[in-house]
């Protein structure tokens, strides 16, 4: 015998009523359909949150590699081969980095942010080597400081901010890439 679906309730001002029957409206739903949307959404939210809490430290048995056999619509296989194409992966390595990237967060990056972040690591690693350089003239001697110029500590000040630029542009575009909020 199939179970009754429960019925869940609860009081709005007018105007947010109005608002979320324009909201259904606009996306072809009813009231109903469009809260038990926004239940269903929430509460795969929250359950998705448990699923690999923040620090929890890995096993080498939950490492450990399975292999799934996966059928799909060939359209869909085409989709996937086509985005995987534009972001330079194997189709199965595209398809296992979205499931990944929609249970754990922060999603996984493709191999051209893996190649930005490399040159943007070196980027930061050529600020430090000026900064070194400066804090050893500082050193050498206290009655030469005016060798320090402004003008250096500005330029090293600007490569940073260059290189903050680049690491958020790289977080977006992986972010954009497998469909996650950026927000989070």
């Amino acid at each position: 015998m199939p179970t009754k679906n429960k019925t869940i309730r609860c009081r709005v001002d007018e105007k947010t009523k109005q608002d979320f029957i324009e909201i259904a409206n606009n996306h072809g739903l009813s009231e109903s359909e469009l809260l038990a949307l926004i239940i269903s959404k929430t509460i795969n939210e929250e359950t998705q949150q448990n699923i690999y809490p923040q620090g929890k430290i890995l096993t080498k048995a939950d490492t450990e590699l399975k292999q799934i056999t996966l059928r799909i619509p060939s359209f869909i296989m085409t989709g996937a081969a086509i985005k995987a194409k534009a972001q330079g992966m194997a189709t199965s390595r595209w398809i296992k980095s979205l499931v990944q990237s929609n249970l754990i967060q922060p999603p996984v990056l493709i191999d051209s942010v893996i190649i930005a972040l490399k040159e943007t690591d070196r980027g930061l690693a050529a600020v430090g080597n000026n900064i070194n350089q400066i804090a050893r003239r500082l050193n050498e001697s206290v009655f030469k400081t005016d060798m320090v110029r402004i003008e250096l500590l500005e330029e090293v000040k600007q490569e940073i901010k260059k290189v903050r630029v680049t690491i958020d542009e790289l977080i977006c575009v992986s972010r954009d890439g497998w469909s996650i909020d950026n927000e989070s």
